[in-house]
């Protein structure tokens, strides 16, 4: 939607108030001097997200559902920070999405006694309960009965000398009492430049509309993941380490700068979109972790004290279990890449067998850019294949693609890797991969080992004859 100032959205309200649109009949009842919103919702949120709960909780008591995901994406703050909204980003997520917040700050003057000001703004505060809108106040502590970092909450109704209110940092925070008292005391905050007073968030709308953010963003679930991560970091890891947000991946590195810049913003972004272009059409769905340890030493010893656990290769692995991929960035970005493919091969072609999928991972471990295209190159695994076709160890293509994925690891004869990866060389330097890939995918079903199909993309009849003409082809290779 388009932007609109202050003023607009005042007189949107104007509008909207002798037109009767937009706004939900007031819900509140009062009896023998208490007043209460009935049917306003609670919900938990998570630690550090409250304001975007008690935002998307009175939208949703006014007819309008509008999330917090929504609230967190219309307020433009980097999901690499690890955080929610402040008071002045949370105004600024509900103006855009059509929300008169009011008056958000009202500043204590130093004449000013906080109490008196804050029992005035109660008042004001009551006057929008009647009219069946719940209000939004940051206070200085934790709200309800829970002292701690500072949080919001939202009103919902005042009873006798207590107002009534759900606090979303709690699970039972659902109509929680805090004495007035206690409102005054916590209600004026101060901002950044140490001034006090009032912060609140009335609930107006004005034609509100859902933001649209871009296919597959999730800046919510990247924010809070953030934030459990800083949290692990600090609690089970030394030293100085930077997060950055490169969807669909969360990337963690004791690296400097540099290492951000060639590997986050190089490898993992050049990799991913080059990945989508020629195969995957969709994101892994679950957040990623990865995990880029500067060196060696790092490498192993956060990986112990991460997952427990010993590398079983001096340069990186993927992990599903712990949804990460882990990382020695100093061995370079070979391995990157063709762990990369992984977690898009199981969110693509789950059923993928494990000669394609090491084949195609292999391939780009070793790669470059041509005609806006990723080419894999050769590599270092040329030479052992090399060695055993001359003395013809390589089992035919039809072993390869029947070996199942216990065999396939366990048992390589020290050719699998090497040999997926050359056939898959093959079939790019005649144009044929990404075709083989794409039907390999339609014919999953009756041809789950892709060898029927291998057969059809490469229009061969003989297969020991296409071997022979294959292995010609790999032996007038060379590397480097």
């Amino acid at each position: 939607m388009a932007t609109m100032d202050r003023r607009t959205f005042l007189a949107w309200t104007a509008r909207g108030s002798a037109l009767g649109l937009g706004l939900r009949p007031a819900l509140a009842r009062a009896a023998s001097g208490a007043l209460r919103l009935d049917g306003l919702r609670h919900r938990q949120a998570a630690p550090g997200f409250e304001g975007e709960t008690c935002a998307s909780l009175a939208l949703e008591f006014l007819g309008h559902a509008i999330s917090p995901a929504d609230i967190f994406t219309s307020s433009g703050v980097s999901a690499a920070l690890g955080r929610g909204c402040s008071p002045a980003e949370l105004d600024t997520a509900l103006t855009a999405i059509g929300v008169d917040t009011g008056v958000v700050w009202r500043p204590l003057r130093p004449d000013e006694d906080p109490v008196t000001v804050a029992r005035a703004g109660l008042h004001e505060l009551v006057g929008e309960l009647r009219r069946g809108r719940p209000v939004i106040v940051y206070l200085g502590a934790g709200a309800g009965d829970s002292p701690g970092a500072p949080g919001y909450a939202l009103i919902a109704g005042v009873e006798g000398n207590s107002v009534l209110l759900h606090d979303p940092a709690r699970q039972d925070g659902a109509w929680s009492r805090m004495p007035k008292s206690t409102l005054y005391e916590r209600w004026p905050a101060s901002g950044d430049d140490d001034a006090r007073g009032l912060v609140t968030l009335r609930a107006r709308p004005v034609g509100v509309e859902r933001p649209e953010p871009e296919p597959g963003a999730r800046a919510l679930a990247y924010a809070q993941h953030v934030r459990e991560l800083r949290a692990r970091i600090n609690r089970e890891l030394a030293g100085r380490f930077l997060v950055v947000v490169e969807p669909p991946f969360i990337a963690i590195t004791d690296g400097d700068a540099d290492t951000v810049r060639r590997y986050v913003s190089g490898t993992i972004r050049w990799a991913v979109h080059h990945l989508r272009k020629d195969y995957f059409r969709s994101d892994p769905t679950e957040l990623l972790d990865v995990w880029l340890f500067r060196d060696h030493e790092s490498y192993v010893g956060n990986t112990r004290r991460l997952f427990d656990e010993e590398p079983e290769t001096p340069y990186g692995y993927y992990d599903p279990a712990h949804a990460a991929l882990i990382m020695n960035i100093a061995t370079g970005g070979g391995t990157l890449v063709h762990e990369l493919v992984h977690p898009y091969m199981a969110a693509n072609f789950a059923a993928c067998p494990s000669w394609f999928n090491e084949g195609l991972a292999s391939l780009y471990e070793q790669s470059s850019e041509e005609g806006g295209r990723i080419v894999g190159l050769t590599n270092w695994r040329l030479e052992g294949l090399q060695w055993a076709i001359r003395r013809g160890r390589v089992p035919s293509f039809q072993t390869l693609c029947s070996t199942g994925k216990r065999p396939f690891y366990n048992r390589d004869p020290g050719t699998n890797y090497a040999q997926a990866r050359y056939l898959c060389y093959y079939l790019q330097e005649r144009q044929l991969l990404r075709r083989y890939y794409h039907a390999f995918v339609r014919a999953q079903l009756h041809d789950p080992t892709g060898y029927e199909t291998l057969r059809a993309v490469l229009g061969v009849s003989d297969m020991d004859e296409f071997k022979a003409e294959w292995e010609r082809f790999v032996l007038g290779l060379s590397f480097p």
